[in-house]
């Protein structure tokens, strides 16, 4: 083989290698890293609105760091897709909804991010379980969530939302 022929192959073999490290390092980055989310409904409403496009970031999960509040994209157990809700009780917290509004731990909750002040229906009191999280929508009254899918294992959480990235004109922090 000629040397010319073997500088090509080597420099074919350089290519493949550099497309094949990107493409390990893109999926390890979406893995375990961050991806972006599409925000599809509307029972995050007022915080958030179907169609925008929210950065994700899946480190949080690794170091425990979800905390009430948060705003997290989570699969539902036997069920397809993800879906955006703010974690609103942690593992061994006790759970109500009670008249219209939600009691944590005994104590009714001022929940300024909701757009309705009460809910239309009550939930039983329940205990967050060990290595769970209980999540609602900010559109109580339009919102699938662990009132009535249960409370969300560690391992359906895919990640906690930072940013609001698109459209452009509402680029803003979910913090």
């Amino acid at each position: 083989m000629s040397e010319k022929k073997i500088c090509l192959l080597k420099d074919f073999l350089s290519l493949i290698a550099c497309f094949a490290i990107a493409l390990i390092m893109a999926v390890c980055i979406r893995l375990f890293v961050f991806e972006l989310v599409r925000v599809d409904g509307n029972s995050m409403k007022p915080t958030l609105y179907d169609g925008q496009t929210l950065f994700v970031e899946k480190i949080s999960l690794h170091t425990n760091q979800i905390q009430r509040g948060d705003i997290v994209i989570v699969h539902y157990p036997g069920r397809s897709g993800a879906y955006v809700k703010r974690v609103v009780a942690l593992a061994g917290d006790v759970v109500e909804v009670k008249d219209g509004y939600l009691y944590l731990n005994g104590v009714k909750q001022e929940e300024p991010y909701t757009l309705d002040e009460t809910m239309h229906w009550d939930a039983e009191k329940t205990v967050v379980p060990e290595d769970c999280y209980y999540v609602m929508g900010d559109n109580r009254n339009d919102s699938m969530d662990s009132r009535s899918i249960g409370s969300i294992p560690k391992e359906d959480m895919i990640g906690k939302a930072l940013f609001v990235i698109w459209p452009i004109s509402a680029i803003h922090s979910l913090n």
